[in-house]
């Protein structure tokens, strides 16, 4: 097998490729740093600290990392099955939407079953097109509902007549 050949870059001469020194001038051959170990060394670490790398500041994130213990914590043990919970909220009836030219209007009745007054609660709708898009967002909100009272809210969107069907979104409130 022939070695490949490279020229030497002080005196010219071609000399193998793995050669440390050229037999013409002596001339010392520097490897270039990508066959170097510590090259491999660093991208190692830094890959490293890519991917097994956190927030930093002690948060746990919803995408952070496992260990493996947790790992296999997780798969051994069964997730307890979840309590029924009650309903915080409660839509009574039907939600209607009514479209006009400037705006499409989603009212209905809501329920607080929380347990507790709100100062503060606000309802609020996502509006798709027939296609499916998402084209709008639809709120409404009110002062002082109280534990077991109910609201007819009135939330209202921008879009004109091309909603085609609307899906509940969140009620945030305190």
């Amino acid at each position: 097998m022939k070695a490949e050949l490279k020229k030497c870059p002080v005196c010219g001469a071609e000399i193998a490729s793995n050669a440390k020194a050229c037999p013409s001038c002596g001339a010392k051959q520097k490897r270039p740093f990508y066959k170097k170990w510590w090259f491999w060394v660093v991208i190692v670490l830094l890959i490293g600290s890519a991917g097994g790398g956190g927030t930093g500041n002690g948060a746990k994130t919803e995408s952070g990392s496992v260990s493996s213990v947790q790992r296999e914590t997780q798969t051994e043990m069964p997730a307890p099955e979840p309590e029924p919970k009650a309903e915080k909220y409660e839509i009574i009836g039907d939600v209607v939407m009514e479209r006009d030219m400037f705006s499409t209007t989603l009212t209905g009745v809501l329920k607080n079953n929380s347990g507790r007054d709100y100062n503060y609660l606000q309802i609020s709708f996502n509006m798709y097109d027939a296609d499916g898009n998402l084209i709008d967002t639809a709120f409404d909100n009110i002062n002082n509902l109280s534990d077991g009272g109910t609201w007819k809210f009135k939330a209202i969107g921008l879009s004109s007549d091309n909603a085609a069907s609307w899906e509940l979104e969140d009620i945030t409130g305190w």
